[in-house]
């Protein structure tokens, strides 16, 4: 679960599986994520069937801003 306010966004709370790839009460810069690119997308689905090829997601790392872990 996220806040988000355009600028940062914050975990509130997470869920990992095998390994931490975030943690609660972590905050990432809202213009370096994949939530920046679906709310700028809108209403229809945003479907990127590679992020490592998507010109908007390539220099994000998998995770959008968590870079390449």
């Amino acid at each position: 679960m996220l806040k988000i306010d355009l600028k940062m966004n914050e975990i509130v709370k997470v869920l990992n599986k095998e390994e931490t790839l975030l943690r609660e009460g972590d905050t990432l810069p809202f213009r370096e994520t994949l939530c920046k690119l679906s709310i700028e997308h809108g209403n229809s689905p945003l479907i990127i069937p590679d992020l490592t090829k998507s010109e908007l997601t390539r220099s994000m790392g998998p995770f959008g801003y968590l870079s390449w872990y």
